[in-house]
């Protein structure tokens, strides 16, 4: 009885159960995010990435995630998982799973991902390519990156600390 009543505690605070497979995989996702900011790696979860201000969006160079592979087909992204990892698991995913509908110029956009380009410089390449001012080329890159992050396709390659914030790693 008393388990019922915290599992329906849990479930009216909003946190989800994700039983033990979920479980452990939370405590690796988390144990992994902490090694890496210990190394000085940045890490923002999607929620935090879409708050983040454009001077510090314009620096992030998208990527995709590693062990999917993308296409674009008949006007949509595929993800196909190449093999099982994390956030494309083979375990839960199908092997190809339609993602996004892709116009023209969001297909000029994912090229670009994974090329070393940060979102600025990509949105001045589509206002140059599709007549359209450098600000209007800007959001719609952020806008697909942001989504497609959202999706569990792409990431920040890198992610500079926001203004204000002194770098301290190896200062005493």
């Amino acid at each position: 009885m008393a388990e019922a009543g915290r599992d329906q505690g849990r479930a009216e605070a909003g946190v989800p159960d994700p039983g033990r497979r979920g479980f452990w995989r939370q405590v690796l996702g988390h144990a992994v995010v902490a090694c890496k900011e210990a190394h000085g790696q940045r890490h923002y979860s999607t929620a935090d990435l879409s708050k983040l201000p454009d001077s510090v969006l314009a620096e992030v160079v998208p990527v995709f995630f590693e062990g999917c592979g993308y296409t674009v087909e008949d006007g949509y992204l595929f993800r196909t998982v190449a093999r099982a990892s994390r956030p494309c698991d083979a375990a839960t995913s199908p092997a190809r799973q339609r993602i996004y509908e892709c116009s023209e110029q969001h297909y000029y956009i994912l090229q670009r991902f994974g090329s070393g380009t940060n979102l600025t410089a990509i949105g001045r390449e589509l206002a140059g390519r599709f007549e359209m001012s450098e600000e209007q080329g800007f959001r719609a890159v952020r806008a697909l990156f942001l989504e497609l992050a959202g999706r569990g396709c792409c990431h920040p390659a890198g992610v500079p600390e926001p203004p204000g914030r002194a770098h301290t790693q190896g200062m005493a």
